[in-house]
């Protein structure tokens, strides 16, 4: 009897063993990954990552430190971050309503008096500068002044673009504004007149649109992925690519998808997905290795983590055109990468440390 419930036991004990030895195998690492145009709360000039965040404006310091630079009490009204002109443009509404420059550190640099309740800016440009001015409760309308000329009207010729998913203002071939009506609407990117978003994230639709023409390209890209899940995309000037994670697991909780997607221990695969814009037909496609995520897509090139190594692809050949180490990635961590601008910062997602900044192309 004893030799039976051996005989019965020792594969259980040997299937469960193996199974406790394979899931202490598995990468214990989270990685999440955004692009700033997907938030439009980070900018980055100079190299230097900022962000606006619900409490002020955040700086990241040489140290790697996110530094409050504005705190909510001086910020909140609406903000505006200038590459331009290098500075960080604050307007407060009510009855005396003003607009206050600071600059990049966070100094106070002049106010003025603004001639209207309710004033959002959306460009500067040295004296000039350009928003929705309220006209009253009914009627907006999107303007630019003179400053050092007692608010001067200067005349300017805006296209709107009104649709029920997004607002989108452009002036002289760049777009100046962007808003959003819906939760469920994610930017991907601009390039030159066009704009692309992607709207519901478990069922990914990818919208480009031609500001200037005035049209609208529909990409349904839950037909190409399966069950995998829309990560982020790159609008280039005539194609448009996506990145998609696939993952499963025993545990593995479709109540908390986000979260889960960046566990690499649920990973499958990582995949690219290329369309051209005008016939939004697919044109590529490519499959990474499990535990390979991409973490950012550039003109011309991907890069990917891997194994303690970042990993850059050319887009022509899917050829690995660099390595390097990767050794802020600890086992047991939880890791931001995001994309803006010239880089792929990389934060710790507990301390929120700035720990490395990746140069893309």
């Amino acid at each position: 009897m004893k030799k039976v419930i051996l005989f019965i036991l020792l594969p259980i004990i040997v299937a469960l063993t193996s199974f406790v030895i394979w899931y202490r195998s598995l990468p214990k690492l989270s990685i999440y990954v955004k692009n700033c145009s997907s938030t439009l709360s980070y900018y980055e000039i100079d190299g230097v990552l900022y962000q606006i965040k619900s409490n002020g404006v955040y700086k990241t310091d040489v140290s790697g430190k996110n530094e409050l630079i504005l705190s909510k009490s001086q910020a909140e009204n609406s903000i505006f971050i200038s590459d331009e002109d290098k500075a960080i443009y604050v307007t407060e509404y009510g009855n005396d309503p003003q607009l206050y420059k600071y600059d990049l550190n966070g100094k106070f640099l002049s106010s003025v008096s603004l001639p209207y309740k309710k004033f959002s800016l959306f460009k500067s440009e040295g004296t000039k500068i350009i928003g929705e001015q309220q006209i009253d409760d009914q009627n907006n309308k999107i303007a630019c002044y003179d400053l050092e000329n007692n608010f001067k009207e200067i005349p300017i010729d805006p296209i709107e673009y009104d649709s029920d998913d997004i607002s989108v203002v452009v002036l002289d071939s760049e777009i100046i504004n962007i808003s959003f009506k819906s939760s469920i609407i994610e930017l991907i990117g601009i390039n030159n007149n066009k704009l692309a978003y992607m709207k519901n994230f478990y069922h990914p639709e990818i919208f480009v649109i031609d500001l200037i023409r005035k049209t609208e390209t529909k990409i349904n890209l839950y037909e190409y992925i399966g069950d995998s899940y829309y990560v982020t995309g790159k609008l280039h000037k005539e194609s448009i690519d996506f990145a998609v994670t696939n993952t499963s697991g025993f545990f593995f909780d479709k109540n908390n998808v986000d979260g889960n997607t960046s566990t690499l221990k649920y990973h499958n695969y990582d995949m690219l997905l290329s369309f051209d814009i005008d016939t939004s037909t697919m044109n590529d496609k490519y499959k990474l290795k499990r535990f390979e995520r991409i973490i950012c897509i550039g003109e011309n090139e991907v890069t990917t983590y891997h194994k303690g190594k970042y990993l850059t692809y050319s887009l022509d050949d899917w050829k690995v055109t660099n390595k390097q180490s990767a050794s802020e990635i600890k086992e047991g961590g939880s890791y931001n990468f995001v994309t803006c601008g010239d880089h792929v910062f990389v934060f710790d997602n507990d301390s929120d440390e700035l720990l490395n900044k990746i140069p893309i192309n």
